[in-house]
């Protein structure tokens, strides 16, 4: 069992230092990729304009929308970024200060 885990841990360092070596990040968290990405083309008072308004499926479309304008966004991107903002509140202190 031990074996099982510490192999696991090396395995996803591994991948982790791969991902760096590549220049590419690994972002886990949808306040960083929304403030990373989002507001590379506008400002984040736009996305924070219509937090509230829409639903994970609108979301969905309009982050998947955005990101064919800047090369696109992989799935993964894309779930994070949608599933936060669909959860975020108006206002939201993380993204909109």
């Amino acid at each position: 069992m031990r074996i099982t885990i510490l192999l696991t841990c090396l395995l996803a360092l591994a991948l982790a230092f791969a991902a760096n070596a590549t220049g590419e990040t690994t972002v886990t968290d949808g306040t960083e990729m929304v403030t990373a990405e989002c507001g590379k083309c506008h400002g984040l008072d736009r996305t924070c304009a219509i937090l509230g308004n829409k639903t994970p499926e609108e979301w969905t479309a309009l982050i998947t929308r955005m990101g064919e304008k800047k090369g696109g966004f992989s799935a993964e991107q894309i779930a994070l970024i949608s599933g936060y903002l669909a959860e975020a509140e108006p206002g939201d202190p993380a993204i909109c200060e």
